[in-house]
């Protein structure tokens, strides 16, 4: 079988892409992905500069070459292209046998008509390999040894050099006294350090061991520094540096190139060096030149080059060039094998893929992991493997040069153009937040562990899986699973369980669950915690559930049947749940073949399987919740990879590559991820989650980054288990959604905690469902990689910076204004397009605090409106909303913002009105509303002017207004009053009326002070909750400590929260006559939830007390206490006002008084009634709090009153060293009114009042015991009934020392 040879004269630019099994025409605009230089002669005077084109994403590669330079006169030219900071640049250098041939050039790759630096950098001479790095760029200098340094300034290149024999010398490695030269051949850039590899030889070429050298770049100058050198195989003189994690390969031809006979020369060798963890390689001794074991079918072909995929697979070519020199028939091969099998003492065979009789000087390889291309260059054709097609595309000399007649030059190519790695800042995760510990991402030492899972198990209790790094890959794909199903069918029951598997290694790949070559996998138990751990800065990817699919045949599925609880970490990270294929060629190479007329040569290779093909479908399915959480809440679940910058290939949650796949979570998702929370990328995959959850991915980057990104196939989530059904469950999405034309993503935020942070950037099919007080913030949250052009949603490049836009396909709002969810087009929001609007949904906009007509945000544009639908465009009243033309002038600015496409046709079918919304203060019955409507040309809104009108309230000048807090008056005398707006202008106007309206921050905050205040007023009379101890101690002093915690709820007069309190008591006490006289200091700690926030509060307090016991089982008890309340809070104040923020404090004093009388009966039984009265007061306190987008809220907290009186019975035994007792209350409060005033900084007022003069009941149950003389412990329980503010519970624990 032939393939096609593709000619450049065809000028239709015919594209051989294979996409998803998809082949498309066109290359949004095709990038240079590699370059080849033909010559004349050798030292010719007749220079090509060929480019080969294609895309950054795809398998695409145009058809026709570009001959950037032609016919140049500089003799032996190399040339080598480099991406740095999203520009293609290439570095051409000429040669003239042992010197350079004039100046070297640096040229923008996109634009040769001249170049952007030129010098003459002798430094290098006979350049080998460049790489850049900023404004520096790092030369190869073959034939004096040395790595350049040629600094880009100003259209210059200037130059320094670090010589490799005196760097070696330096370290020890060899002595400059023996006559060794250095030959530098390759260069890798990894951050801030540079690998050099060298061949050594004598002055007659008789080579000796060769070296790879690690250098420090220095940042701010770009010198380098060795920090350490391996000692490698003899003669690396064109073999690429490989690496794989700590593991650095390369080859070595042997002695003076090759021995010109096949099979025959055995000093070629393919060599390893490690490094340890402090990031030096590992010592070997004199002799051992960290050679690499190889297997029969191998040895003897003389090793050319190396090239290591992320995933493990390694693809090695050996080539005899000297063979056709010599007369002989070259024999050259491309191999594939893996990095365990190369790490393996005994290795198996390579599988050959590849072979060919060429000849010529330039024979080498390269792979591209995420475009899957194969690259051979083998003599004078280039032959690319492309991902899905049979056969290899083939540019022979005809295409490779300008005229069809000049060879490849040695070292004529440089392979593919590298992506670069990502720059700048990681992002944070959480930071600032408290950090708290994931128990499901700790790596387990059980001393019980198990290895490796290959045949189906059962497990009756908690059981870890553990494989470590002493282990070994599969020698065919590198993976190392704890459950590998690979050779059969595999099931494990831990029903009810919690099953550990956890994999760490440096070689092999990684995997929790892996299935594959049909074969299936199914877990069963409660929990399944996956850790998998590479090397920390390591460069490999994996995947913590893998399903390697088959693309004929018996389809391989995972199913687990639990919770599944992910975490990974080192490496480049990888997926978490992955429908992925390893790399597969399939049948004999012999079997094709591709014959080059014009050198007479045979080309041969096996049929590389497609990594998107499958037959049937292959499907995994988790009957559970996935989570990809890392270590704590600030660790990623999965890490970033450090070397992509393409947003198609970022790491992800959940993926699918392969066509028809599935990855079905019966369940809810909660993933971390620094990546793409779920994508899909393969025609007809799916993924469904029919649940809700969270998904988190990076924010604040200039690189693509999403929550759901679909790139070819659909993403259901909270849409049930089939897909369509709208679920009922909090989602919330921290990043950007996208969608491709082929790509379609369904989500249902249908709950007032649902949440989408970020645009929906789409050229495909996009459902949201926004109900029910769900929030949609439409603010863009990265950027994108500047040449990540091809994947194009919505948005596009404006001066290279990446401007997104919102497109909604089918918008479904409430049923109602009431149940209608909420786009925030605040500041900084894209543009909004709907195709297809239906229901009901409020957008709210921010304006310019100084102009509040300048309204900030995008606009939003509905085409086609559904009939009896309904949109209001909403603002807050940063303003004082008493002026009626500044009302009115805001009110039309906002309904510009607003376009309806099809309003000529189906006007009728979209009611669209503008308002004043609910702020800090103003309530909703105080809003002003208008009408929109819309021109015919652009559909544009504007203000119906006459349909303007207030929604209830009183006049705004009504005396009963409240003024505000910070200037508080008699409510009969209102006042006007200056306010401070946000850009510091004071205005004067008279207050908003009072709506009687409390809006959600206002009813948070009186949520907070109120669970603050009944905090103190529990414990007001505390200290007599252990009086009763003090009357069976003896001695003449006491110590005590008690502890206790108790929870409080409240829901009426709206304030809603939960309160969950612990408390610290210390004291002290002695006894005169008949009085017992003592002081305590508490300390208590609550934590409080709310029905739209949470708090941290405290108590702490200073009490005396005193004991009056009468012989006659009278007593008396008197407390007071002066105590200091701490309260913080934070207030989610929906989409318009964003979180609000306070902290205050407040002095509170109280005074108790208990009488009673005990009446004892036979055999220590006992009936105790008692009164008790306890007055306090909280003083008041006046606070600002900040809210992240409405300004301040000034709050005035009036003093609180209380006076609760007690009647009580307690029934009980006292025995010889112990008493118990129950008790029974009522209690009613005298006071209890709490009244707070509120203010924005426009002048706008309210208030709330609330009264806790209400009757409850107590009842309670205790006992204490005597250890021994002089100790006893105390305990009880109690709560009450009736009361608005409720106790749950309460359980004290006390010791008392008495001496």
């Amino acid at each position: 079988m032939f393939i096609m040879k593709l000619n450049k004269s065809k000028k239709a630019a015919i594209l051989a892409t294979v996409l998803s099994g998809a082949v498309f025409g066109h290359v949004v605009e095709a990038a240079p992905l590699s370059v080849v230089t033909a010559y004349d002669s050798m030292m010719g005077s007749a220079t090509d500069i060929v480019l080969i084109n294609g895309s950054y994403v795809n398998s695409t590669i145009e058809a026709n070459t570009t001959v950037a330079i032609e016919n140049a006169a500089n003799g032996d030219m190399k040339t080598y292209l480099f991406l740095d900071n999203g520009k293609t640049s290439a570095y051409v250098g000429a040669y003239s046998l042992g010197s350079e041939a004039g100046d070297d050039y640096l040229y923008d790759a996109n634009d040769w008509s001249a170049p952007v630096a030129q010098g003459n950098p002798n430094a290098a001479v006979n350049v080998f390999d460049a790489v850049r790095k900023g404004d520096y760029v790092y030369l190869a200098g073959s034939d004096n040894g040395v790595v350049g340094i040629a600094k880009v300034n100003d259209g210059q290149l200037s130059t320094n050099s670090n010589s490799i024999i005196d760097d070696l010398h330096n370290l020890g490695m060899v002595s400059k006294d023996d006559g060794w030269q250095a030959w530098c051949r390759a260069l890798s850039l990894d951050g801030d350090y540079l690998y050099a590899s060298a061949v050594i030889s004598d002055a007659s070429w008789n080579y000796s061991n060769g070296y790879l050298l690690k250098y420090a770049i220095d940042s701010s100058t770009g010198e380098l520094t060795l920090t350490s050198a391996a000692k490698m195989g003899v003669g690396q003189q064109y073999s690429s540096i490989a690496r794989y994690n700590n593991l650095f390969f390369n080859a070595g031809l042997g002695g003076m190139n090759a021995q010109g006979v096949p099979g025959s020369n055995f000093e070629t060798s393919l060599n390893m060096a490690e490094l340890n963890n402090d990031g030096d390689f590992i010592s070997k001794n004199d002799n051992d030149t960290n050679a690499v074991i190889l297997p029969s079918n191998v040895q003897g072909y003389t090793l050319r080059d190396i090239k290591v995929m992320p995933d493990g697979t390694a693809y090695i070519f050996s080539n005899d060039e000297m063979a056709g020199m010599m007369g002989n028939s070259p024999e050259n091969y491309v191999y594939k094998t893996t990095v365990s099998n190369l790490y393996s003492t005994n290795p198996e065979d390579w599988q050959v893929v590849y072979a060919s009789n060429a000849s010529g000087y330039e024979s080498n390889i390269d792979v591209e992991y995420n475009t899957k291309r194969v690259w051979v260059m083998d003599g004078n054709n280039l032959l690319i493997f492309v991902d899905g097609q049979d056969e290899p595309i083939v540019f022979n000399q005809n295409q490779l040069s300008s005229d069809g007649l000049k060879p490849v030059n040695q070292g004529g190519w440089s392979g593919v153009v590298k992506s670069e790695s990502i720059k700048g800042n990681f992002a944070k995760l959480r930071d600032g937040e408290e950090k708290i510990l994931n128990a499901n991402a700790i790596w387990s030492n059980d001393a019980t562990a198990v290895g490796q899972i290959t045949e189906s198990k059962d497990f009756a209790n908690n059981k870890t899986v553990t494989i470590g790094n002493e282990e070994l890959g599969d020698v065919e794909n590198n993976i190392l699973a704890a459950v590998y199903a690979k050779d059969s069918n595999i099931t494990v029951n831990a029903d009810g369980t919690t099953l550990g598997l956890q994999v760490e290694n440096s070689v092999g790949t990684p995997v929790g669950i892996y299935a594959g070559d049909g074969n299936s996998a199914e877990v069963n138990a409660e929990t399944i915690n996956i850790i998998t751990k590479g090397v920390i800065g390591g460069n490999s990817l994996n995947n913590a559930v893998m399903l390697d699919a088959v693309a004929e045949g018996t389809q391989s599925a995972i199913t687990v049947n639990g919770n599944v609880n992910i975490a990974m970490t080192g490496g480049n990270g990888g997926n978490g749940i992955a429908v992925q294929k390893t790399d597969r060629w399939i049948g004999d190479f012999t079997a094709n073949c591709y014959n080059d007329e014009v050198y007479n040569s045979s080309h041969y290779f096996s049929y590389r399987e497609a990594s998107f093909t499958a037959k049937n479908p292959a499907i995994i399915t988790i009957n559970g919740d996935v989570s990809v959480k890392g270590a704590d809440n600030q660790t990623w679940g999965i890490e970033a990879n450090r070397d992509n910058v393409f947003s198609r290939f970022n790491n992800a949650g959940i993926v699918t590559t392969v066509n028809n796949s599935q990855v079905n979570v019966n369940g809810s998702v909660d993933m971390d991820v620094y990546g793409n929370g779920v994508a899909v990328k393969a025609e007809g995959s799916s993924v469904t989650i029919a649940e809700g959850g969270q998904i988190t991915v990076p924010k604040g980057t200039n690189y693509g980054y999403y929550a759901l990104a679909a790139y070819n196939g659909e993403i259901n989530m909270n849409m049930g288990e089939d897909g369509a059904t709208v679920g009922v469950d909090d989602v919330v999405l921290n990043g950007d959604l996208f969608a491709l034309k082929n790509g379609a993503i369904n989500v249902a935020l249908v709950t007032a905690n649902s949440e989408l942070n970020g645009i929906v950037d789409s050229a495909g099919t996009t459902d949201i469902y926004l109900q029910n007080g769900a929030t949609w913030n439409n603010v863009q949250n990265n950027g994108r990689y500047v040449l990540d052009y091809e994947d194009a949603g919505s948005g596009s490049f404006v001066d290279d910076i990446y401007v997104g836009a919102s497109n909604v396909t089918n918008f479904y709002g409430g049923d109602s204004l009431e149940t209608a969810g909420v786009i925030n087009q605040g500041t900084g929001s894209a543009d909004l397009t709907i195709d297809n609007y239906s229901g009901h949904t409020v957008v709210v906009y921010d304006h310019n605090a100084n102009n509040p007509t300048d309204i900030y945000g995008g606009d939003v544009t509905i085409t086609v409106a559904a009939a009896n639908s309904a949109i209001v465009l909403s603002t807050l009243p940063t303003f004082n909303v008493s002026e009626k033309d500044t009302v009115n002038a805001v009110m039309g600015s906002l309904a510009g913002k607003l376009y309806y496409t099809d309003y000529v046709a189906n006007g009728e079918n979209l009611d669209a009105t503008v308002q004043i919304a609910k702020g800090l203060v103003t309530g909703a019955v105080s809003k002003r509303v208008g009408d929109i409507e819309f021109e015919t040309l652009k559909g544009q809104g504007s203000l119906d002017a006459g349909s303007i009108r207030d929604v209830g309230g009183q006049d705004p000048t009504d005396p009963d207004t409240p003024t505000d807090p910070d200037t508080p008056t008699d409510p009969e005398e209102p006042t006007d009053k200056p306010t401070e707006d946000q850009g510091g202008n004071t205005s004067t106007g008279p207050s908003l009326k009072n709506p009687k309206v409390e809006t959600e921050v206002m009813k948070g905050a009186k949520s907070a002070m109120a669970a603050t205040s009944m905090m103190w007023r529990a414990e007001a009379n505390d200290l007599m909750k252990r009086m009763g101890d003090l009357r069976i101690a003896e001695g003449e002093h006491g110590i005590w400590a008690k502890y206790y915690s108790t929870k409080y709820e409240m829901d009426a007069q709206n304030a809603k929260y939960t309160n969950n309190y612990k408390a610290y008591q210390l004291g002290y006490d002695k006894k005169i006559g008949n009085w017992t006289v003592g002081a305590a200091a508490s300390y208590g700690d609550g934590e409080s939830t709310y029905a739209n926030g949470r708090g941290d509060n405290s108590v702490v307090s200073l009490g005396i007390y005193g004991a009056w016991n009468g012989k006659d089982g009278q007593y008396v008890d008197l407390i007071m206490k002066r105590s200091k309340l701490d309260n913080e809070f934070t207030i989610n104040g929906g989409a318009a006002v964003g979180e609000m923020e306070a902290d205050y404090s407040a002095w509170a004093t109280s005074i108790s008084a208990e009488y009673g009388k005990r009446f004892e009966t036979s055999k220590g039984f006992y009936v105790e009634p008692s009164a008790e009265i306890t007055m306090g007061r909280v003083e008041g306190e006046d606070y600002a709090t900040s809210t992240t987008k409405a300004g301040k809220m000034f709050v005035q907290q009036d003093d609180y009153d209380t006076l609760v009186g007690r009647l009580g019975l307690r029934i009980g035994q006292k025995l010889d060293k112990a008493s118990y007792y129950a008790k029974l209350a009522v209690a009613k409060e005298f006071c209890g009114d709490y009244d707070t005033k509120y203010a924005d900084q426009y002048g706008n007022t309210n208030s709330t009042s609330m009264s806790f003069g209400d009757t409850w009941y107590e009842m309670q149950i205790g006992g204490t015991a005597q250890l021994n003389d002089n100790s006893y412990i105390y305990a009880s329980y109690e709560r009450n009934f009736g009361a608005d503010v409720e106790q749950k519970w309460r359980v004290d624990a006390g010791l008392r020392f008495t001496f």
